[in-house]
């Protein structure tokens, strides 16, 4: 391959990278908190929900901080059937025999916090070699609850939710079996990280020409109002997104009205509270609606759809693959013109 092929294909890539990351993230700072709303295109409604800076109880276990790797304690909860975890454990500051019984420590504690017995357990030894850490290694041991009982894991997971932020539209209102809670803590930290996710099946039934109102409050049950907790939260509402080839492609949405109490940006389809790269709510603010009305309209391959989906966004990203092709085409013209002149 010669030389001015590959810096073609190496700038093409590179073009292709940054228009990917221009075009898909929301702000240059990660979410404390952030509340994800899909509406997929056979009628179900996704809900995710997280805070990544929820306080723990004074009673609740401290997990060792890792040397090198990051000790943590991962929970799973499939709401009414299965509870799953993970414990990691650093193996450079401490030996394969003291992380077994530190171990053995957590499990005790979680075992009696959530009052289950965790069985099947498998251990698993991982390394890694870093450039800039050297010889990494690990211990992991994955486990599932073999004996509990559902209401207790239940109240568990809810005691933690904090009384500010998006969590607070997680009631046993809404709750089902299938519904999912995660709960991650790290080692030397007093927060965790608490994750809720649900399916609401076939909330609507989409016809071609019909209008219709996602109200997010009613939506969850909920006729409170939401308290921001912090500064850097974000809310994207998205539009018939498809989760699968089996959900209807013919169709797409179209947006009538947005109302919603804080400023947005309109992504394509995605409703997002991201103005010039900035998150627009604030710590202390409250939210006490949310609703987006959009009509079903049906789309076929023509260029009129094909324009309607275009964006200042997206342009920008063409403008930039355009140009970082254009500029190493245009140097191998000079050089083979340069070469044909000698």
């Amino acid at each position: 391959m010669s030389r001015q092929l590959k810096l073609l294909l190496t700038l093409i890539i590179m073009a292709v990278c940054l228009f990917s990351v221009f075009n898909f993230s929301s702000s240059g700072v990660p979410p404390a908190e952030y509340f994800y709303i899909f509406v997929i295109s056979n009628g179900d409604v996704n809900v995710k929900i997280a805070n990544w800076h929820v306080r723990l109880p004074e009673e609740f276990l401290r997990i060792p901080i890792g040397t090198k790797v990051s000790n943590y304690v991962w929970l799973s909860y499939n709401i009414g059937n299965e509870l799953t975890g993970r414990v990691s454990l650093d193996l450079t500051g401490m030996g394969e025999a003291e992380a077994d019984a530190e171990f053995q420590r957590i499990k005790d504690f979680l075992e009696g916090w959530l009052r289950c017995k965790f069985g099947s357990i498998d251990k698993l030894i991982r390394s890694h070699t870093s450039q800039y850490l050297g010889h990494l290694m690990w211990v992991e041991y994955n486990f599932k609850a073999e004996n509990f009982n559902p209401d207790v894991l239940l109240d568990k997971f809810m005691s933690l939710i904090p009384s500010e932020g998006f969590l607070v539209l997680v009631s046993k209102r809404i709750i089902s079996p299938g519904d999912y809670f995660y709960l991650t803590v790290y080692g030397g930290s007093n927060y965790a990280q608490l994750a809720f996710t649900k399916s609401f099946r076939n909330y609507f039934n989409f016809k071609v020409g019909e209008t219709y109102t996602l109200d997010v409050f009613k939506l969850l049950n909920f006729t409170g109002s939401i308290k921001i907790s912090s500064n850097y939260c974000e809310i994207a509402i998205e539009l018939l997104t498809y989760s699968s080839s089996t959900e209807p492609t013919n169709i797409k949405a179209e947006i009538v009205k947005v109302d919603l109490p804080y400023e947005f940006s309109v992504w394509g389809l995605r409703i997002i509270n991201v103005v010039n790269g900035e998150y627009t709510l604030r710590a202390g603010q409250t939210i006490e609606y949310m609703r987006v009305t959009f009509k079903i309209v049906e789309v076929g391959f023509n260029i009129s759809n094909i324009l309607s989906n275009i964006n200042l966004t997206t342009i920008t990203g063409i403008l930039i693959v355009v140009v970082c092709i254009s500029i190493p085409l245009l140097l191998i013209r000079m050089s083979k013109m340069k070469r044909s002149a000698t």
